[in-house]
């Protein structure tokens, strides 16, 4: 028998195991977001005979629009089948279940990010289409110094709070579709990146402003991810970030339209669903912006 419900109490550890079985991340990582971010109301299980077999998180956002009117959705996160329990379908099933769950709760819209790029097809299968790109790049430190020094000022970085970062962020995507996180959510993603040896960031250079997330991936290798700031000033906050965490290769996320100095590319990131009439559409677009996927 199939049972699709939320969470509830002694429900964690069946969690934990297929998060490992299917993610692989180490014990204290998977411990970190059970400490600090899980919450039974926002998981949703599938159970068969009532063993746990496929689980996903709704974490609250908001969809911006372009012209800064705003709805609730839900990023799905941890979307995850135990792999005694794949190929049976149940992906779609608690899938279509959470959709008609958000749908009674008002929230027309689902956003995810696959995990990989085969896992966009698996998606399309059940209705999501692109909805959300970005630029990513991969350089070495000393591809910066092939760009002439720029005059910008007194650059800094310093750690930011949840509200700081959210600030910033919601500042410099102003006017472009994109997806805006409760603090909660930043404070998460502050947690994650602390784990890794890394931290939230602002910049500065005289009143203009940025911001990043900073990862540390390996001894060398250093993510900044959700890399924001006004366009002439990429450059110079890029090399401050990279004083302050050197490396020998960095990874590179922005939106789309950012950051053209770098070679790069633009690819798809997230995919949306709509589950309810709604004022905003997202759609089959691809030039909306989501940015932090907790990954």
């Amino acid at each position: 028998m199939i049972e699709i419900r939320l969470a509830q109490a002694g429900d964690i550890s069946s969690q934990k195991e297929i998060w490992k079985r299917c993610f692989g991340d180490p014990d204290s990582f998977i411990d970190l977001y059970y400490a600090q971010k899980y919450r039974a109301d926002e998981t949703m299980l599938l159970l068969e005979d009532g063993v746990i077999a496929a689980m996903l998180t709704m974490l609250p956002v908001t969809a911006t629009s372009s012209k800064n009117t705003s709805l609730e959705a839900a990023m799905l996160y941890a979307v995850a089948t135990h792999p005694h329990y794949q190929k049976k379908g149940f992906a779609g099933k608690i899938l279509a279940f959470t959709g008609e769950y958000l749908k009674e709760n008002h929230k027309p819209y689902s956003v995810l990010v696959p995990a990989t790029g085969r896992l966009f097809d698996f998606y399309r299968n059940y209705g999501y289409q692109e909805s959300f790109s970005l630029r990513e790049a991969i350089f070495p430190p000393g591809q910066l110094h092939l760009f002439p020094k720029q005059q910008a000022g007194n650059v800094r970085a310093y750690p930011a709070t949840p509200r700081q970062y959210n600030e910033i962020r919601e500042s410099l995507l102003e006017g472009l579709l994109h997806i805006s996180y409760p603090e909660e959510v930043i404070a998460y993603q502050q947690l994650v990146a602390q784990y890794t040896g890394g931290n939230i960031y602002l910049l500065t250079c005289g009143s203009a402003l940025g911001c990043a997330a900073v990862e540390r991936h390996s001894a060398d290798k250093i993510a900044l991810k959700d890399f924001l700031c006004p366009a002439e000033l990429e450059l110079p906050f890029l090399r401050q970030l990279s004083e302050v965490f050197p490396a020998r290769e960095y990874f590179l996320r922005t939106p789309a339209a950012s950051f053209t100095a770098l070679p790069g590319q633009v690819c798809p990131f997230a995919m949306s669903k709509q589950h309810a009439e709604a004022p905003l559409k997202l759609g089959a677009c691809a030039d909306g912006y989501l940015g932090l996927a907790l990954d």
